[in-house]
């Protein structure tokens, strides 16, 4: 086959194929704003949001303009901001996990102190037995 000939089916091949691979991508475009929304209602749910009101805000708008993007036909820029919204979500992840070791901490040092008063309570009842079996041999 002539490499004109090669040349000509390679082109007709990418332009049949393009239809196709456009449509791909924009579903790819399309499930991927779909997940982070998925996500973000999640983070909207978690016990920590009213903590994070400010980060999950931000990912809201910013996956609202990639939608936009998406509808006009912006793929490019689309997925430039989805790159943000990735990021934005490992942050709420991020700063999630910090909130609850902080929480576990606390329920920890609360733990500790609750501990050691048991403790104290059973020293000076030791005390107590003690002062009173030295009483006791003292007088027999």
């Amino acid at each position: 086959m002539p490499r004109t000939a090669r040349a000509a089916l390679a082109l007709l091949a990418c332009l049949l194929l393009a239809p196709a691979f456009a449509a791909a991508q924009e579903a790819s475009l399309g499930e991927r704003i779909d997940a982070y929304s998925v996500i973000l209602q999640r983070y909207q749910q978690q016990p920590n949001a009213a903590e994070l009101t400010e980060e999950i805000g931000l990912m809201r708008s910013w996956i609202s303009e990639a939608q936009g993007l998406a509808a006009r036909d912006r793929e490019e820029a689309a997925e430039r901001v989805l790159d943000r919204v990735q990021a934005q979500s490992e942050l709420i992840d991020a700063l999630g996990g910090r909130a609850e070791a902080v929480a576990s901490q606390k329920q920890t040092a609360a733990r500790v102190q609750s501990l050691q008063r048991d403790l104290m309570k059973v020293r000076e009842e030791v005390t107590r037995l003690e002062q009173r079996r030295n009483d006791l041999q003292r007088g027999t």
